[in-house]
């Protein structure tokens, strides 16, 4: 009976074929039969290591995208050796693909991005020596993500400022190269992008720490203009609300104050927004609970607070509030020190001068300062570094509203301003009474400042430059305090010179 479809052979011809070998006299034949099947067989394993490689291709493609790459270090360097000795017996190809693979995780400015496990090591620096330096340029609860996802720009200005202060296996040595490829891309796309006038948060981020760095380096024209850069930005930024009650995104509000005190500290030229509706305070409340030395249900109570219980205007301004308002205090002494500087003298005693203005400002701090806020309610000789440490965005700027205040005090009196920049020429001269007070007024705040420098220093870690300016700056009247000739006087002075420059050596180290 013939086959019902002609084109294909009977299934039971397929089914005996193998069994044909023992009907094959043992000569060439079955060698033949053997060779067809090896050379079947290696066509096959070529086919799936073919398949294999693409597929690792695939995979590394995957990892350069998304950001994963290999970290060669430590515990993973061990875990990498052993997949290479097991790997010793694979072929050429598959071991090329590995080293390939691992050369992705190292820096070229074909490839400059880092990994998110890079990225997150300098996170981890940046929140120990600049986080809150003078106000924090980020608050995103997981920074390393925005990082990634952000603006090229905003990673690469993030780089460069942070190069300067630690390393990673990532750059193999190639740190300097490193810097020079993210500040020379960011500073170039910032600027191209700044020149849009698109008040864009992430612009403005990477301006300021454009600046920080800029400062780092020693290079403070640039950390000026770029200073100045963003405070135009966020001026357009208040220009574009159609109305005063336009509600302000608590990231803008941070942005602008964070802008507005990078002037203060390093600018002592204000660019002025009185016209523009500025925004308030960023706002915490956050009070730390009494040390558990401490005693009276009394001092809880002056201690403890909750956010919204009160809604006096008092208890609203919270701690960043208070050392931003010292800060804006510093930068207008800052101005007024740069116009004695050019030659502009005024009788400081006169009701309407710079200096008389200045010293009510401080003075009207200190009476709208919370009483939480003041230094017999902080409780420091009770509490310990570890407690210190669980509140660092408090406890950092209340030693910021302490030391400045003084600080300020210190310098707004010093007796070198009012007897030599000071002096009336052909005039009047300052009553002694008048300079007694200054006087004793700079010796007081002087003393305080860098009492409460070696209180502050013992409890935690200070490396902001802003407080550095400060001690630097108060030490001059310690300098001059020094050759007096009461013993107590300039022993106390000597004293001060001493806790100044071991500070200050600290500082530099970090």
């Amino acid at each position: 009976m013939p086959p019902i479809n002609p084109g294909l052979e009977p299934l039971t011809r397929h089914a005996c074929e193998p069994c044909r070998y023992r009907n094959i006299p043992p000569t060439w034949c079955r060698d033949a039969y053997l060779m067809i099947d090896v050379r079947r067989q290696n066509v096959r394993l070529k086919d799936l290591s073919a398949r294999i490689v693409n597929v690792l291709e695939i995979n590394v493609i995957i990892y350069q995208e998304v950001g994963l790459g290999l970290t060669v270090g430590g515990r993973e360097e061990e875990q990498l050796d052993s997949e290479n000795q097991r790997c010793a017996d694979q072929p050429s190809h598959a071991i090329d693909l590995l080293s390939m693979q691992q050369t992705f995780d190292i820096f070229s400015t074909a490839r400059p991005d880092p990994s998110l496990p890079v990225i997150s090591h300098f996170i981890d620096v940046y929140k120990k020596k600049i986080h809150l330096q003078p106000l924090p340029v980020f608050v995103e609860p997981d920074l390393a993500a925005k990082l990634n996802t952000a603006p090229r720009y905003l990673l690469w200005s993030f780089m460069s400022l942070m190069l300067n202060f630690s390393t990673h296996n990532f750059f193999n040595g190639q740190e300097s190269t490193a810097a020079e490829f993210y500040s020379r891309e960011a500073e170039q796309t910032v600027m191209e992008e700044s020149s849009e006038g698109v008040p864009a948060i992430e612009l403005v981020q990477a301006l300021c720490l454009i600046a920080l760095k800029h400062l780092k380096t020693q290079k403070l024209n640039r950390a000026w203009m770029t200073t100045g850069t963003a405070s135009r930005i966020e001026a357009l930024r208040l220009l574009s609300y159609e109305c005063l009650s336009t509600p302000r995104d608590h990231a803008q509000t941070r942005s602008y104050w964070l802008v507005h005190a990078l002037e203060c500290l390093f600018v002592p030229i204000k660019t002025t927004t009185s016209d523009l509706q500025i925004p308030d305070y960023p706002d915490l409340t956050l009070i730390p609970p009494l040390p558990d030395s401490s005693g009276t249900e009394e001092a809880a109570q002056d201690t403890v607070h909750v956010t919204g219980s009160s809604t006096t205007e008092i208890d609203r301004v919270g701690i960043i509030a208070h050392s931003l308002r010292i800060i804006d205090i510093w930068g207008e002494l800052t101005s007024y020190l740069h116009t004695l500087r050019q030659g502009k003298t005024e009788k400081s005693w006169s009701p309407d001068s710079i200096h008389m203005r200045i010293n009510l400002e401080l003075i009207d701090f200190d009476a709208k300062s919370p009483k939480k806020l003041f230094l017999c309610n902080a409780y420091l000789s009770r509490r310990t570094k570890d407690e210190i440490s669980r509140y660092p965005e408090f406890w950092n700027r209340f030693m910021v509203g302490q030391l400045m205040w003084h600080a300020t005090h210190a310098i707004l009196n010093h007796p070198f301003i009012h007897l030599s920049l000071l002096a009336s020429r052909g005039s009047i001269p300052p009553s002694c009474f008048f300079m007694q007070q200054r006087i004793d007024m700079a010796i007081h705040h002087s003393n305080w400042t860098f009492r409460l420098l070696e209180m502050f220093d013992n409890l935690m870690d200070i490396v902001d430059p802003m407080i550095a300016n400060a001690m630097a700056s108060t030490a001059t009247v310690s300098w001059l305090f020094q050759f007096s000739k009461d013993q107590e006087i300039a022993q106390k002075a000597q004293n001060n010179l001493s806790k100044c420059e071991e500070f200050l050596c600290q500082v530099a180290q970090t």
